[in-house]
């Protein structure tokens, strides 16, 4: 994927008006998913950042290294304190869309080398 590429992509990508009713904090990083949405419960499931944070306090914990492009992105999170992430814009499909979930659509799993389609359970 060429530079030019990249950029088409996020200038064809769309942000739902939804989106700017999340909390301010969410808006200025476009969206930290609030877990909800795929039926974690957020008090037992920890963003990225609080993983990674936790996983660092302990005595001779440290980061996982996953890849240096993963590694690079988890050291500048929990330096800076701010979840961030990646995506790998080669493999989408169509321009990226940021919506709120709506509990029904299909999204992908990466379990370990395997990738696996479900859908979010619905949680009351």
């Amino acid at each position: 994927m060429t530079a030019a590429d990249s950029a088409q992509i996020l200038k064809d990508a769309c942000i739902a008006p939804e989106i700017f009713q999340l909390r301010p904090d969410y808006r200025a990083l476009l969206l930290e998913a609030e877990n909800k949405s795929f039926g974690a419960k957020p008090n037992k499931t920890r963003n990225s950042l609080e993983a990674l944070s936790q996983r660092i306090t302990k005595a001779g914990g440290g980061l996982p290294r996953v890849n240096r492009l993963t590694d690079i992105y988890n050291a500048v999170s929990v330096k800076h304190q701010i979840p961030l992430g990646g995506e790998d814009l080669g493999k989408y499909e169509g321009a990226p869309f940021l919506v709120c979930a709506s509990w029904s659509e299909p999204f992908q799993a990466f379990l370990g080398s395997g990738r696996r389609w479900s859908t979010p359970p619905l949680e009351s």
